[in-house]
């Protein structure tokens, strides 16, 4: 009964159902089970009252020795789970069967002949033709096994009754009765293992195949003798050759499933799955060819099953947690998929902002600590740190860090995972720098009105043309100037070339942020100063083609301490300097009356202390993250919000607010850079040499609304 009880769930078990279970449990000594058959019979009608009798004493035994306790329900006993548990490693139980499976007993003759003329050939056909290894093994597997089976029958002795004498004389066998017989069913059963082992050496289980073929020579030697043509043939299958069986083994080049042998292993997939890999991969090479024979890749098996699975399905499977991403980067650079590998672990549209959760600190080197840092759309990561610069690949685990000429960087901007463009404020020039290499590729300047050096004080990017705000080493001129990125970084054109007369402060300032705001193909240039009066500054939206401003926002009151865009918002935002308040811009209608409208409470009254000093504002996708001291603030529309019309008729907007992170990570030293870049936020603090990243917890959900997209693609293209 503790045996059967590896066969029940973990409730009340009845104890009649658990006598009846542990009767099917198969016996060791068949003699045995033969006397209690005969007993059972002999004692007829007596045995059901034994049987209640012996359910009630097991089951007391059972509570007696504390392996089970009573239930509420009469007539029931709960096993503990350490009893069940060891009833299930005893592995004796096997499966529960509601009855004894059916068995079709053939005579050898039948049996000879079914394996000869319909499942040696079943056994080919469904390896060669629609490369279905699985099932023409197990079918061959199960066919050597009923072989054996009737093999053992033929060598068990004759016991016959009516023959018996009081004289002594051999026992006698049905091979012996049959030879010729017991030869066809031995030479059957060698073919069996031939063919056998040579689909295990195409399969790769050449340790396998070895053992079987040993065993077709020895049954082979044993009947046909070792100079028989059959017998040379099998021992000359050796695996040292796999490749005279290889050549044997093609797949239908007009079949839409295609066979791939990856290190000894098959795989097989559809030719819609392997040019989802692109036009430039080996797979798709492999779905294009028209040869017949089975290609054959010396990679590792394992590897490659989890890029295949990346194929179908678009995400990486679980099992890829027990693998170096690593490995799995260098293995998809070899087929060609590594676009696949970081579209899957790091595309911006699985950054789930509310998601967000501190898990990882990168250390930098050195003691400076960071100030600047600059991402690709991703996740390659660029951090400037005193004189160097520190880089990361998208999985953060590859990292390099180069000397450069700069006593420190105040401006970084990745214009590809391996080159960026570097800045000074103190040192003239943009440096176009290789951070593979570590050396200058190129530098830019602007040659100002007084020839003195021009330094760098902002830089920026679209998809066409790079931008930099240069003010001279005596700053008193300054401009931003218009490079082609697409033709070797020549100067297009400048715009915003101001030079200083008398006390025109507004023309002083120079650009320290650039923005390419693309729903509106306009440049944002945003600048403040400070001064005995407070704080001011302008932001300027430039129309590149023609040089013209279209719009300019002055700021006197409450100006901004870091000011952004969101192209998916249509909006503006700032935090106030004084207030450290949130304000948003309506940019649905661009005209110089934009009000700012403040997001937080908005009773915040001027006290000089500069509450928003050095808080930073970044948006991403529709969410607005502004950094106050150590934590970081999470703003987002509210789409349900109030339908009132403004004068200027469009609908007001209402936005909510959220502090990032859980309560232990609240607080620390003061952010200093806040930067996203694929399905990851980076944030730098004071003091610190090291990089927080905040990667998106991937929900159940998501992962299923991955898999339906990434499914409807394939049917689409199918």
């Amino acid at each position: 009964m503790v045996l059967a009880s590896g066969w029940f769930a973990p409730a009340p078990i009845p104890v009649t159902i658990l006598a009846l279970a542990a009767q099917k449990i198969p016996e060791k000594h068949h003699r045995r089970r033969l006397w209690r058959k005969i007993l059972r019979s002999l004692t007829c009608g007596f045995t059901s009252s034994y049987a209640r009798r012996s359910e009630a004493e097991a089951s007391s035994l059972l509570l007696r020795f504390n392996m089970a306790r009573s239930c509420m329900k009469d007539g029931c006993i709960q096993l503990n789970h350490l009893v069940k548990l060891y009833a299930r490693k005893r592995g004796i139980t096997g499966a529960a069967r509601a009855m004894d499976p059916i068995v079709v007993e053939l005579k050898v003759t039948e049996l000879l002949f079914l394996v000869k003329e319909v499942i040696l050939p079943l056994a080919i056909r469904t390896f060669i033709t629609f490369s279905r290894c699985s099932a023409a093994l197990e079918l061959l597997r199960l066919c050597t096994d009923a072989l054996e089976a009737t093999d053992q029958t033929l060598v068990t002795p004759v016991d016959k009754w009516l023959d018996k004498s009081l004289c002594w004389k051999p026992i006698q066998t049905n091979a012996q009765l049959n030879p010729n017989l017991w030869q066809d069913l031995a030479l059957a059963r060698a073919n069996v293992l031939e063919i056998r082992a040579k689909l295990m050496a195409r399969g790769g289980k050449f340790d396998i195949g070895d053992d079987l073929i040993r065993k077709a020579v020895f049954i082979r030697t044993s009947i046909c003798g070792e100079d028989h043509p059959d017998t040379i043939s099998a021992r000359d299958a050796n695996f040292c050759r796999v490749e005279v069986f290889l050549k044997g083994f093609h797949q239908n080049s007009n079949s839409n499933i295609v066979t791939v042998d990856v290190g000894g292993q098959l795989f097989q997939t559809t030719k819609q799955t392997l040019s989802l890999a692109g036009s430039k991969s080996l797979f798709s090479k492999i779905s294009s060819s028209d040869h017949v024979i089975i290609p054959f890749i010396d990679r590792d098996p394992e590897l490659f099953s989890i890029l295949l699975s990346l194929l179908r399905t678009g995400n990486l499977p679980s099992k890829a947690k027990a693998f170096d991403i690593q490995d799995l980067i260098f293995e998809s650079q070899f087929y060609g998929i590594e676009n696949l590998l970081i579209n899957s672990q790091s595309n911006p549209s699985q950054l789930d902002t509310f998601n967000l959760e501190k898990s990882l600190v990168l250390p930098l080197s050195g003691r400076d600590s960071p100030s600047a840092i600059s991402t690709t759309p991703y996740g390659s990561l660029h951090v400037a740190h005193g004189s160097k610069i520190t880089s990361f690949d998208w999985s953060l685990h590859r990292k390099n860090t180069i000397l450069t000429q700069f006593t420190a960087i105040d401006s970084l901007l990745s214009l590809s995972p391996s080159v960026a463009a570097a800045g000074a404020t103190d040192f003239s020039g943009l440096q176009i720098i290789d951070l593979d290499k570590g050396h200058v590729k190129q530098t830019l300047s602007w040659e100002n009105v007084t020839r003195s050096g021009s330094t760098v004080q902002a830089i920026g990017a679209s998809p066409e043309f790079l931008f930099t705000s240069f003010e001279s080493s005596r700053r008193n001129s300054n401009c931003i100037m218009i490079y082609d990125l697409n033709d070797g970084l020549r100067p297009v054109t400048k715009i915003g070339h101001y030079e200083i007369f008398g006390a025109d402060l507004d023309s002083a300032i120079p650009a320290t942020k650039l923005q390419w705001v693309s729903s509106h193909n306009l440049l944002m240039a945003s600048g403040s100063h400070s001064g005995p009066s407070g704080v001011s500054g302008n932001i300027k939206f430039w129309d590149i083609r023609t040089g013209d401003v279209v719009l300019e926002l002055k700021e006197k009151v409450d100006c901004f301490s870091d000011v952004t865009v969101s192209d998916t918002l249509s909006a503006m935002f700032k935090v106030g300097v004084n207030t450290g308040e949130v304000f948003v811009a309506d940019l649905r209608s661009m005209n110089a009356d934009i009000p700012w409208v403040c997001l937080g409470e908005g009773r915040k009254v001027t006290n000089g202390k500069k509450e928003g000093l050095g808080c930073k504002v970044e948006t991403h996708g529709n969410q607005v993250f502004c950094s106050k001291g150590g934590n970081i603030e999470l703003w987002s529309e509210v789409l349900t919000g109030s339908m009132e019309k403004r004068d200027d008729g469009l609908q007001e907007r209402v936005f909510r607010k959220n502090v990032m992170g859980r309560a232990k990570d609240m607080g620390g030293s003061r952010i200093m850079n806040l930067s996203f870049g694929g399905s990851k936020m980076f944030v730098t603090r004071k003091d610190q040499q090291c990089v927080e990243i905040f990667p998106a917890i991937r929900s159940v959900l998501s992962y299923v609304a991955s898999f339906l997209a990434t499914f409807a693609a394939y049917i689409s293209r199918t």
